[in-house]
């Protein structure tokens, strides 16, 4: 069957395993947004800010965790503003205040990477470094002033502002190490404004094979982006395109080659890009739309197990309802729940592997 032709970068394009959830209509992306009164009222909390410098919380480890939190809020941040953004984090915000303390995961996408340190805004003019980095802020703003607005003064957001590997030419070196200058200064911002507490700033990238950027300009803009924003600051939003779902992996294992041609992907590349360091430095968040890509994850961190000395672990799993229920899907991909209990499941029958995940992040458009 003929594909459609994708924008660059776009994160529902038909490619491997997701070709069975691609986007059948464009659809105009839309957002209710807040009440004109209570936009107001952030806004004057926004300004107000906050004194006090805090130190950054360290989180649980994943494997620990008792039970999962509820489901997550992740946003394509496409054709966005500072208002739609700031409604966006208002929205995980008010989530986030549903039962108790929660510890959330919003990954905030972009586009593919451009070589001014911004990224690709699908169709729209290409964001700036400095935008990317407003853009996240006032998403900080709207969680912080709604989590707070409705009493929940405890819960733990992590932001991710996340490209692609969609681009062979600025998929490179010098451009994670510039988004982890952004990932950086956004950081030293939220503990600026006393938050470090309570927001934690990764960054990352949505790695997939049959994206155009070469295995090796992959791998350097992961290297670079760990060197300069440390370890266990990267979030790997990924794809295992072309990889099996049966069998046993090893280093030889071929995925996928990138559209733009050059050698095939094979699976230690996409360890390299996904879960390497050691134990819980680096933690993936898998795109999870179809059942088959549960058993690819599963096979990789058995494969880390057995080939590394520790498992993969994950930080969330990703669905995309909300994007579905925007642009269209077909087939529908798996619920939240669904695509939560679909690894899961596999990691609770693997006594060598069992870990905890601690829920999952739906992806949509702002």
């Amino acid at each position: 069957m003929k594909r459609r032709r994708r924008r660059s970068g776009n994160p529902l394009a038909t490619n491997g395993i997701a070709a069975s959830v691609k986007v059948i209509e464009d659809g105009k992306r839309t957002f209710s947004g807040l009440s004109r009164r209570r936009q107001v009222a952030m806004a004057a909390s926004v300004a107000a800010g906050f004194a006090n410098t805090t130190a950054v919380a360290a989180l649980p480890s994943t494997a620990a965790a008792a039970a999962p939190s509820p489901t997550g809020l992740s946003y394509y941040l496409g054709g966005a503003s500072t208002t739609t953004a700031t409604n966006a984090g208002c929205t995980v915000g008010n989530l986030a205040a549903t039962s108790g303390q929660q510890r959330l995961t919003s990954i905030i996408g972009f586009g593919s990477p451009r070589a001014s340190g911004g990224a690709s805004n699908w169709g729209y003019p290409d964001y700036t470094s400095a935008q990317i980095q407003n853009l996240a802020t006032s998403f900080i703003n709207g969680f912080m002033y709604c989590a707070n607005s409705t009493g929940d003064t405890n819960s733990i957001l992590r932001v991710v502002p996340t490209t692609t590997n969609d681009s062979n030419a600025n998929t490179n070196g010098t451009h994670g190490t510039a988004w982890a200058n952004m990932v950086n200064s956004l950081q030293a911002a939220v503990n600026a404004n006393g938050w470090g507490g309570r927001v934690i700033v990764y960054g990352g990238s949505d790695i997939e094979p049959s994206f155009n950027a070469s295995v090796a300009n992959t791998k350097a803009w992961v290297s670079n982006f760990i060197a300069t924003a440390g370890v266990g600051k990267f979030v790997g939003k990924n794809s295992l395109d072309g990889c099996p779902t049966t069998g046993v992996y090893t280093a030889a294992t071929t995925c996928n080659a990138p559209s733009s041609g050059g050698a095939a992907w094979k699976v230690d590349d996409l360890w390299f890009v996904s879960g390497q360091q050691t134990d819980i430095a680096m933690q993936p968040v898998p795109q999870l739309y179809v059942n088959a890509q549960a058993q690819q994850w599963y096979r990789m961190t058995q494969y880390s197990k057995a080939n590394k000395g520790y498992k993969m672990y994950f930080l969330n799993t990703m669905s995309q309802v909300g994007a579905c229920s925007q642009v269209g899907c077909n087939p529908i991909p798996l619920s939240q729940n669904a695509a939560y209990d679909a690894l899961q499941n596999l990691l609770n029958a693997d006594s060598a592997i069992t870990m905890m995940i601690e829920g999952d992040t739906d992806v949509r458009w702002v």
